[in-house]
């Protein structure tokens, strides 16, 4: 089985001068215009080919970006550098502008490319930034590379100098899928889990060759993953590759994937649940399915409508008008008259009260709609899935190719390692609208709030920055995913 990484065949340095020749300009409205000349570089940079011999080879190219990050006068500032000129040897020839009041000797931070700094200045962009979700192919925001620096404004020979060569952040990384035959799998998604963060690469076609840049690790575990869609297997690796990652090598490696469920409805996750593979009213992974208020099992709107919105009063299911207490079918017109699963006198219609705090199967959307055994999720199964040492939530943009974003839930338990799960960012509906539909996701649990307020229910939300359990009120219109208990 040909799970081993090949030889790391070259080391991406960047050659710099950390002196550079540097001649100032004239200044203009308070800014200094600086030139500067770096060394050639055999390294990544626009133009990234792999020739088959086991090396990446490029070179500068006119307009190429570095950010300069700096301060003056306790304020920080983005200077941004610019190719303008590559020589015969390679060499090249930057340009970029500081504030007039720069001084000498003032502490810089250099990042290729430029797109890699923050907004804010405050150095380099985050893994799940950079390199969360790549494009699959060789390209030069893989090659990202930080150094220091000062720029000296009214020194010549010294306008810029990098205290050391830009260092590369990232090693690239070349794997070729192969099913137990051998057979090359095309796929057009790719993630690999590496502890609690993963790497996802989406291509604008199938590819069973992908390139990835990745974080160093020294002994660090390996899991791939290749999420299916309508009409494609879902595939996980055969077993995980331990191996150290150096930032700054090319490796190669044939990774061998297994099919990771022979039932395309669900994926068994290692939590004793079999989780289905799409959202109840959907009819493939990406798509966002209906929208449910909790303890309903029928979306308040036609058929075709799920994403209107607002929702024209001709949609509507007879007796609906929107996704609000006057439509819910387990209160009397108020979160104060609860009808059903209520255990606070004060909230129940003239003081019911009941001792259901999970949803009976009459009230579970996932079971009405596709039988038993399938349920919803309790907020305990949720948390389950939520436990970072366990699963990893890597966000993921373009799912696919379908334009849908969500969270790809990648399973590290022992024996399904690289099993996931899709949960799209489908967004909620509150009265006749939809609201944060591709950056948000929010999902039902079966359970009721145990706290003072029975008018509200637990659930999942999250959106690129988090994923965590929550509370939301009973009449929102919200995803529901089926479970069963594994056998």
């Amino acid at each position: 089985m040909k799970k081993i990484f090949t030889l790391a065949v070259l080391a991406l340095t960047l050659a710099a001068c950390n002196k550079q020749d540097i001649q100032p300009v004239e200044q203009n409205d308070g800014m200094i215009t600086l030139t500067a000349t770096l060394a050639p570089k055999g390294a990544a940079t626009k133009a990234l080919t792999d020739d088959g011999d086991g090396k990446l080879k490029a070179e500068w190219a006119v307009n190429e970006k570095l950010a300069i990050l700096y301060m003056v006068g306790g304020e920080r500032k983005i200077a941004t550098a610019t190719v303008t000129e590559v020589d015969a040897s390679g060499a090249a020839t930057i340009e970029f502008t500081v504030d007039g009041s720069t001084t000498e000797g003032t502490a810089c931070t250099v990042i290729y490319p430029a797109t890699a700094a923050k907004g804010d200045a405050t150095g380099v962009k985050s893994n799940a930034d950079l390199i969360g979700n790549q494009p699959g192919t060789l390209s030069a925001d893989l090659d990202v590379r930080v150094t220091t620096g000062t720029i000296s404004p009214v020194t010549p020979e010294a306008g810029l100098v990098l205290s050391t060569p830009l260092a590369p952040k990232y090693a690239i990384v070349k794997f070729s899928l192969r099913d137990s035959d051998e057979t090359p799998i095309f796929a057009n998604s790719l993630a690999v889990t590496i502890g609690t963060e993963a790497f996802v690469a989406t291509p604008t076609g199938d590819l069973s060759i992908f390139y990835l840049a990745l974080p160093a690790v020294g002994d660090g575990t390996l899991i791939f993953s290749v999420p299916g869609d309508a009409g494609t297997s879902s595939y996980r690796s055969s077993k995980a590759i331990t191996k150290s990652i150096e930032a700054g090598k090319f490796y190669r490696s044939t990774v061998q994937m297994t099919v990771q469920s022979d039932n395309a409805d669900y994926v068994p996750m290692g939590d004793g649940l079999k989780w289905a593979t799409r959202n109840v009213g959907a009819s493939a992974p990406h798509e966002y399915g209906d929208y449910f208020a909790w303890g309903e099992t029928e979306p308040y709107y036609r058929d075709g409508y799920s994403q209107e919105s607002p929702i024209a009063d001709a949609h509507w299911k007879t007796g609906k008008t929107g996704y609000n207490w006057s439509n819910y079918s387990l209160a009397n017109g108020a979160g104060n008259k609860l009808t059903k699963y209520c255990d606070k006198e004060s909230y129940g219609n003239e003081g019911f009260t009941d001792a259901l705090t999970t949803l009976v199967p009459a009230d579970d959307a996932a079971t009405k709609n596709l039988g038993t055994p399938w349920r919803m999720p309790t907020i305990e199964e949720w948390q389950a899935l939520l436990k970072a040492e366990d699963f990893t939530w890597a966000w993921v943009k373009n799912f696919n190719g379908s334009g849908t974003n969500g969270r790809l839930v990648i399973s590290r338990k022992s024996g399904v390692e690289g099993n996931c799960i899709f949960l799209p960012a489908a967004g909620y509906r509150f009265d006749a609208y939809l609201y944060y539909t591709g950056p948000n996701g929010y999902y039902w649990s079966s359970s009721l709030l145990d706290t003072d307020y029975p008018g509200n229910a637990y659930g999942l939300i999250f959106n690129s920055v988090i994923a965590d359990w929550d509370n939301d009120i009973r009449y929102y219109g919200q995803s529901v995913r089926p479970v069963q208990t594994a056998e």
